[in-house]
């Protein structure tokens, strides 16, 4: 009697076993089909940040930029992309969705963007239509490099604009101090192109003439009374030369300083020329900063559901069900012997 509803109870778990293969293909078959693909993207090189990182490590309140690997990530998960895509691919309608926010969270659902155990940046997308899913994956690295070079561009003219207008308030001051300098020279009747060897040798030509003025001065007191008018320019002379010799340093640091300053000036025009130059190179550099491994390519199986995949889910709960079943059976079997 126990023989017989052991093979009972087998001859139904066989039954349902069919039966349920067969529901389980048949659902598989009529669920709508995804299929996924996938992006491989080079990790960006590191050297500037590694360089940053290394120079303030000791500031522990200093706030590091964010790497380049962080930057990729960040505007491969942002907004700005999800949009790009929804616009371009028309996945609000795609997707049924009355919003675009709701369009976005449906996109989140369909795709992975991560680090492999590689160290690749992937982008994994899922979706019903084999050509679709194909084209957005290779949208994502399209659209970062157009991205990165967008903000590369804004930076290096940004950089260029600050210097060429550093370069003309450097152009104007290095002008105004030359018309100083011109106006200064003209005025006291110096002139100190060559920096202070003109002004050494007007002292020692002052000095000289000083005593020459001063000896002959009591040559003629020998003989003239002060009233002469010899004896009265003598002395205005002598007085004029002693007031342009202790005006002397003062003109040797106005125009020391003068000179310092068209120095100075000159050295900053040579450096911010330099600078527009590189600035100008890097403004017009259009090379292409995200290299992709592995472009996706259109698949040619569906990714879900997957039929082999379901149908030995299934084998394997019903045999663990039928092992317990027939283990039950096979115990009251032992026992009423």
């Amino acid at each position: 009697m126990n023989k017989n509803i052991l093979k009972k109870h087998f001859k139904i778990l066989m039954y349902f076993y069919f039966g349920c293969m067969g529901i389980t293909a048949l659902i598989s078959f009529l669920l709508p089909k995804e299929y996924m693909a996938k992006t491989t993207i080079f990790q960006p090189t590191e050297e500037k940040f590694l360089q940053l990182k290394t120079q303030k490590s000791a500031k522990s309140k200093v706030l590091l930029p964010p790497s380049n690997t962080e930057l990729f990530l960040s505007i491969l998960k942002s907004r700005s992309m999800q949009n790009a895509i929804i616009k371009k691919f028309n996945l609000q309608r795609i997707y049924r969705k009355k919003t675009k926010e709701q369009a976005r969270e449906e996109l989140n659902k369909r795709v992975k963007i991560g680090i492999s155990p590689e160290k690749m940046i992937t982008v994994v997308v899922i979706d019903n239509n084999p050509r679709r899913v194909c084209d957005i994956a290779n949208f994502y690295p399209e659209f970062l490099n157009k991205k990165i070079q967008s903000l590369n561009i804004i930076t290096a003219k940004r950089n260029r604009i600050f210097i060429e207008e550093r370069l003309k308030k450097t152009i104007s001051n290095l002008r105004r101090n030359e018309e100083k300098l011109k106006e200064f020279q003209v005025k006291n009747e110096i002139f100190a192109s060559n920096g202070n060897d003109n002004l050494n040798s007007i002292y020692q030509d002052l000095n000289k003439k000083l005593i020459e003025k001063e000896l002959h001065l009591k040559k003629i007191e020998r003989y003239l009374t002060p009233e002469e008018v010899e004896v009265r320019n003598t002395k205005k002379e002598i007085e004029e030369i002693k007031t342009l010799i202790s005006r002397l340093p003062y003109l040797k640091e106005k125009i020391s300083q003068l000179l310092r300053e068209i120095k100075t000036q000159e050295k900053v025009y040579s450096f911010l020329t330099a600078q527009l130059e590189e600035a100008k190179i890097e403004e017009s550099r259009d090379t292409p900063v995200v290299q992709v491994l592995d472009k996706a390519s259109i698949p040619e199986e569906p990714y879900s559901p997957d039929i082999p995949k379901n149908l030995l889910i299934v084998t394997l709960i019903i045999f663990g069900f039928g092992v317990i079943l027939i283990f039950i059976d096979s115990f009251r079997l032992i026992g009423n012997v």
